[in-house]
């Protein structure tokens, strides 16, 4: 139908006696005319088969087909205007047409809306249960050459400007004037050398020439034939170019466009760059050098086209990968993953997302950096002031910079509710009173309002909600003690008659459940079902409840005590019909736990980590078990097993071995100062330095038995250095030994354990029961002995079968001077100390440790007085324990 309405046009503006000038001005207008009227007059048909290029839409109804003259039919009288169709055919380029608005109701032969059924939530609810999804955060910038538009489309008839250089293709045309008015109008297209062809001149080279320049050289170039000539010339059309877009493009490959071609042109038809492509680096190579080096991002930030270059044909364009990438979520303008050229602050990236948003909390500004490729960080930032050196933190690639919304909460809010005009929230000012709360709401509604109570529901400052209850019509009428003065965040509920019938219809609930409180009471509710709306018993709540009740006559309280786990189930007996009035109580097992004991094993096992003891009394068996087992390089004779302090003494014995620590640690210095003054040496203060006891860090994997024969060695290596110092006199060597304290005793929290005695015998004595907080660490088996103390060379050595201590021994380099041979140890893998002599062959792991042998000079009188004052100290000791 279009089509032929078009070929009527072009009989009216070709046929016989065509008018000229402005006659033919006016029969295009008319023309036009008639075409509008009947193109307004007929309705679109839809497009035939052959239209192969056009955009189909799927509609749900077809349209009545009509005939292509036919008009539209007009109502008859009385009966209503045809409603358009729901989908009208319009193309997929054009806005839809609105669709037609609800007639009012009433009005005869329009149809009606049903009423939505009752119980069925209208389609507002519906959209009010579920949240809007969050919106998706993209790459900024990548949706711009997404947009239908054609605003980026090459124009293809572009005049030039006038520094557009002349090149093969391009069509000229060249006007040749005579002084007697004749004109010759030539048309002509620069060839492959760059010339132009004038008849009965010859051929002009005009390549690299602007417009100007090549209108001067062909008059030159025509005079020479013909002086009295004169020529003009200008450009019809330009040549088209072609462009490489390659990299990170959705269609990258060569392109034929218009030879006034920018950037920017030749992007919108390659696509644009994909999500992996950079907007902030791409590049314009000619003649095999990069001329230009183009940031789209100034561009789309601030307008500005001056990377937007010119083309020429052979250039390509590279859009390379997309560089380092910070994500901006929350409360800005503009929420999007941005490209950064280098390390930006964050001034400049809000910058790039358009500032914080009106709800913004520049007080809770959050980055979120992960570190090592394995770890997250949190860095929180306060950008309230603009002077905020916050504002200079550098982001790095891959950070998320979170802006929180403002808190909803209104801190200077008061609310009313229930039987008043304007529920709602109200500002609050200092002062203000209940009355005048009600005023500001516009008074009560227009129903019975009961005036002997209202509720206020008040916050206090550790967050527990308090219940104040009034009398409301002697608050209205002035009387200042139920006229309770507000606080922000008070609400407020006023009730009508009929509400107020139910407020006595309650229940309440305390004790071991989440949350308690007052709970309003239904018919036929039972004790289950207030458990299970008061969040159900906690897990430290006794199994039986009290329920306190009033007798009919009121004068006497009756007590329930039901069985919980039996109302649970719903037995009736347990699950008891409450009534008005009932005070509920689920007590507290005074040793109950409010979270499971814990056990921690690390080490060589399958599934190490911490776990909750299933019951009282589990052993370190069964938590093997649980772990999966051992693994094959497991070393189970050199398990460390920790246990806190707490749980190996009582409170008493904690105290007793305080005080014979502080006994001791005075008699040492006694005995120190009767030793120093028998050499003649005057005793000097010694600073005392408390020690606390920490709790013992769990080796790793490095071998525990090299870490412990390390700290022995240091151990010996001091005590034979105070000997040395102390023994500088010509009557010989002195070592002067510290008494043995009771801390090292106290703070040792390692038990001894047998391992793999207790994993073959399950439940014996060495399958140690666990505690809240025990440790287990199961070392890697370890492939030497370790020697220290008094030998030439304390080392390690690789472990032999069959090999006694004195083999190992001479290993190292033999006994050293000050040796105590006879004294020399064997600390076993799992903590026990055996005499060489009773603790038979060396074992893989062992530590051989063998201590130096202190020399003294001749007893004197002082060492007989220190001796008798060191007994004295013992029997002293040993009094404190026996009377404690």
């Amino acid at each position: 139908m279009v089509r032929r309405s078009c070929l009527g046009t072009r009989q009216i503006l070709q046929g016989p006696g065509m008018l000229r000038g402005k006659g033919f001005r006016l029969a295009a207008l008319i023309a036009l005319s008639l075409l509008a009227e009947t193109v307004a007059a007929q309705p679109v048909s839809a497009p035939s088969r052959d239209d192969r290029d056009l955009v189909r839409v799927t509609l749900p109804t077809a349209p009545e087909r009509t005939t292509p003259n036919a008009r539209p039919t007009q109502p008859e009288a009385g009966q209503p205007a045809p409603v358009p169709a729901p989908f009208p055919p319009y193309p997929a380029t054009q806005p839809p047409v609105a669709a037609p608005t609800q007639p009012p109701a009433g009005v005869p032969g329009t149809p009606q809306q049903p009423a939505p059924a009752p119980g069925v939530p209208s389609p507002g609810e519906l959209a009010g249960m579920f949240p809007p999804p969050e919106p998706e955060i993209r790459l900024f910038g990548h949706d711009f050459f997404d947009r239908v538009t054609e605003g980026f489309q090459p124009i293809p008839n572009l005049p030039p400007p006038a520094e557009y250089p002349l090149g093969p293709g391009d069509t000229v045309e060249v006007v040749l004037s005579s002084p007697a008015g004749q004109e010759t109008v030539l048309t002509e297209i620069v060839d492959s050398e760059g010339r132009l062809r004038i008849p009965s001149v010859g051929f002009v080279r005009v390549n690299g020439l602007t417009i100007g320049a090549a209108e001067r050289v062909i008059a030159k170039e025509t005079r020479v034939k013909f002086p009295s000539l004169s020529a003009q010339a200008r450009i019809l059309s330009i040549r088209p170019i072609q462009v490489f877009v390659i990299g990170e493009v959705k269609k990258p490959g060569a392109y034929i466009l218009p030879g006034l071609s920018t950037l920017l042109n030749a992007l919108y038809v390659a696509g644009g760059p994909t999500d992996a492509g950079s907007l902030r680096r791409i590049t314009v190579q000619r003649n095999k050098k990069t001329i230009a080096t183009t940031d789209l991002y100034r561009l789309l930030l601030e307008g500005d086209r001056s990377g937007d270059i010119t083309l020429q044909s052979g250039d390509s364009i590279f859009v390379p990968a997309i560089g380092p990438t910070v994500t901006v979520k929350g409360e800005v303008r503009r929420q999007a993953i941005f490209e950064l050229l280098e390390e930006t602050s964050v001034r400049n990236v809000m910058r790039m997302a358009g500032g914080p948003g009106g709800q913004a909390s520049l007080c809770s500004v959050r980055v979120e950096r992960v570190v090592g490729g394995s770890r997250k960080f949190l860095v929180d930032l306060t950008l309230a002031s603009p002077d905020s050196p916050d504002w200079e933190f550098p982001l790095q690639h891959g950070d998320l910079l979170l802006i929180q919304p403002v808190l909803q909460d209104a801190v200077n809010r008061v609310e009313i509710n229930g039987q008043v005009r304007r529920p709602g929230e109200y500002e609050f000012s200092e002062g203000m009173r209940l009355s005048d709360l009600v005023r500001r709401a516009e008074g009560f509604a227009d129903v019975e309002i009961y005036l002997e109570r209202a509720t206020i529901l008040r916050t206090r400052e550790d967050g527990s909600t308090q219940m104040l209850s009034v009398h409301l019509g002697r608050a209205m009428a002035g009387d200042a003690e139920q006229d309770v003065e507000l606080r922000p965040k008070d609400q407020v509920v006023v009730y009508s008659v009929q509400e107020a019938a139910a407020l006595d219809r309650t229940v309440t609930i305390s004790g071991q459940v989440s949350p308690p409180g007052v709970y309003d009471r239904v018919d036929g509710m039972r004790l289950r079902d207030l458990l299970i709306a008061a969040g159900g018993a906690k897990a430290e709540a006794h199994r039986v409840v009290e329920v306190a009740r009033q007798t009919e006559a009121g004068q006497q309280t009756q007590i329930l005590n039901l069985n919980l786990d039996r109302a649970m189930a719903g037995e009736e007996s347990d699950n008891i019909l409450l009534a008005d009035g009932d005070q509920v109580s689920v007590k507290e097992v005074s040793d109950a736990r409010r979270t499971p004991r814990v056990v921690t094993i690390t080490g060589r096992v399958r599934y190490p980590g911490t776990y909750a003891l299933l019951q009282e009394g589990e052993r370190v068996s069964s938590l093997i078990a649980r772990a999966g087992g051992l693994t094959e390089e497991a070393f189970p004779e050199g398990a460390v097993f920790v246990r806190k302090t707490p749980a190996l003494l009582s409170e008493r014995q904690l105290e007793v071995a305080a005080e014979i620590q502080q006994a001791q640690k005075d008699l040492a210095e006694q005995i120190r100062e009767l030793e120093m003054a028998k050499y003649g040496i005057s005793p000097t203060k010694r600073t005392t330095t408390t020690t606390t006891a920490a709790t013992p860090s769990i080796p790793s994997s490095v071998d525990a038995r090299a870490a412990e024969a390390s700290v022995a060695a240091a151990g010996l290596a001091r005590v034979a250095a105070e000997a040395g110092k102390l023994g500088a006199e010509p009557v010989g060597e002195v070592s002067l030994e510290e008494a043995r304290t009771v801390e090292s005793v106290v703070a040792s929290m390692r038990l001894p354990i047998d391992l793999p005695k207790g994993l073959q015998e399950p439940g014996s004595a060495d399958d140690l029961p666990l505690e809240d907080g025990d440790t287990l660490y199961i070392p890697r088996r370890p492939l030497v002995v370790s020697v220290a103390g008094a030998v030439v060379s304390p080392s390690v050595v690789v472990f032999r079968e069959g090999l006694t201590a004195e083999d190992y021994i001479r290993q190292v380099g033999g006994y050293a001077r000050d040796a105590d041979r006879g004294n020399t140890v064997i600390v076993r893998a799992g903590g026990e100390v055996r005499r060489v002599k009773e603790a038979g062959p060396v074992r893989l792991g062992d530590i051989i440790i063998v201590p130096p042998r202190a020399m003294s000079a001749p007893r004197s009188g002082w060492e007989t007085i220190s001796d008798f004052t060191r007994m004295l100290g013992n029997l002293a000791l040993t009094f404190l324990v026996i009377a404690d």
